[in-house]
């Protein structure tokens, strides 16, 4: 599924980038699809990281999951510090990238003892799709929020600034 979303959002990243900044120039725009197609591999690599974790806390080991909050934090810094002269704003966009392919890949590696890699055979395939199909009122009611809360990133961008904290509050009240 992960894959799934990140080709997707990479096909659409201009309309996206289009959506998300109709307010800004061109130069801007093409900025943020940059971004945008630099940061899709996260999608994947998140789903990637999820399984692993889930296996590893599922068997009682819970510290690789949580010390790469470090790691994650110290590729950034790396990062910007030795890209930005020259990738400019991109480097960030790399170091979070880059900061969740280290951890995909650790988490793999330490969760490959747990999971044991079998041919697949059709009758599992049947199983996958009907557990797609009984799932996806779930992914429509999580589409549905995520673009909920696109719209108001979109609303509050476009009020003047002393009524962001009252958009703010009344969602949270």
């Amino acid at each position: 599924m992960g894959l799934i979303l990140t080709i997707l959002i990479i096909f659409f990243v201009h309309d996206i980038a289009n959506i998300l900044c109709e307010n800004l120039e061109f130069y801007d725009i093409k900025k943020v699809s940059n971004i945008l197609a630099i940061l899709s591999m996260v999608v994947m690599l998140s789903t990637v990281i999820g399984v692993n974790q889930g296996v590893l806390e599922r068997n009682g080991n819970f510290i690789p999951g949580q010390i790469f909050s470090f790691v994650f934090s110290f590729s950034i810094i790396i990062s910007i510090i030795f890209l930005y002269k020259n990738f400019d704003i991109y480097s960030m966009a790399i170091g979070v990238s880059g900061g969740f392919l280290v951890q995909a890949v650790y988490l793999t590696y330490k969760g490959r003892k747990y999971i044991k890699w079998q041919e697949i055979n059709f009758f599992f395939i049947c199983k996958y799709f009907t557990l797609v199909k009984n799932s996806l009122g779930i992914f429509v009611i999580v589409g549905v929020a995520e673009i909920c809360y696109v719209c108001d990133m979109l609303i509050a961008a476009n009020v003047p600034n002393s009524n962001v904290s009252t958009l703010y509050y009344a969602q949270v009240a």
